[in-house]
């Protein structure tokens, strides 16, 4: 199964609506209807996209923006159920963005089984940590850099996937 989180996204291409170009543009920009959120933690807005949305041939159906205060495009995430076992997507991917600059894996350290407590339910942790892989190794972590931005998509185990776009800064902390 697959959710996909991607942090920048333009609709006004007919070929591929999602890209990287409208981080930082204002919010007025994109001609689809929204509905506005606020997060009451940090004080930042959020729009949800009210409809579907095609990128490289998929269908996602959640879409959200994130905003500064003053309503400039810093993220967009957008998220689908289903999988992406299909390597034709990821192609699409590397054949819109280039080449990634890193494949990460899960490598799993340590499996407890845990025996059924009085209810009945047992359990089982798992402790895992990523290293670097092929494409051929079928990767759940993929980020790709440009001069622009940086696109993130994480193949998650428990049924979503994301593709992240975010501005690129002139110093970059990735903690993974």
């Amino acid at each position: 199964m697959v959710f996909l989180i991607i942090n920048i996204i333009t609709l006004l291409n007919t070929n591929n609506p999602i890209d990287g170009n409208l981080l930082g543009k204002h919010i007025s920009e994109l001609d689809i209807a929204l509905v506005e959120e606020i997060d009451s933690i940090t004080n930042k807005k959020s729009f949800r996209v009210k409809e579907n949305i095609d990128f490289l041939g998929k269908q996602f159906d959640h879409v959200s923006i994130r905003t500064s205060l003053n309503d400039t495009i810093e993220s967009i995430y957008i998220g689908c159920r289903g999988t992406i076992e299909e390597k034709g997507f990821l192609s699409a991917m590397i054949s819109e963005y280039g080449e990634p600059k890193m494949y990460k894996n899960d490598v799993i350290k340590e499996i407890k089984q845990h025996l059924p407590d009085k209810n009945g339910i047992s359990a089982t942790t798992f402790k895992a940590s990523m290293k670097e892989c092929a494409f051929i190794e079928e990767p759940l972590f993929i980020i790709w850099h440009n001069e622009k931005y940086i696109i993130k998509l994480n193949i998650s185990v428990k049924s979503r996937t994301s593709i992240t776009f975010k501005k690129k800064l002139n110093k970059i902390l990735l903690i993974i």
